[in-house]
């Protein structure tokens, strides 16, 4: 898959009130973007929800937005403080379809 360039918006996750993710409502959200004419969709990323959700969580939500984006390259955050799980993360984003994984150097730490 080609790496688009162009508009590539981070897409926000949705939170019901017992604190899962809202599916139907991010979809919404997907498909707002998908019908606004962007190249690529960029989650689970820098709009932070990264940080409030587990792994198998992240898991599910890649392969939602892939599948939910139907062609559209997307990015996947996999951001970690730990390294195995950050490489977990990618190695999933993979497998999933994701056209690209997005990271930063492991947070909250100071390197000497």
């Amino acid at each position: 898959m080609t790496v688009p360039v162009g508009v590539v918006p981070p897409c926000l996750t949705f939170f019901a009130e017992d604190g899962t993710i809202d599916e139907p409502r991010t979809r919404r959200h997907i498909e707002w973007l998908l019908d606004a004419g962007v190249d690529g969709l960029l989650g689970i990323g820098t709009c932070g929800e990264f940080s409030a959700l587990d792994v198998a969580e992240r898991e599910r939500l890649a392969a939602r937005l892939v599948e939910w984006a139907d062609g559209m390259p997307v990015y996947v955050g996999v951001m970690h403080t730990s390294t195995a799980t950050a490489i977990r993360l990618a190695r999933h984003a993979e497998l999933a379809g994701a056209a690209a994984v997005v990271s930063v150097a492991p947070y909250y730490s100071s390197p000497p």
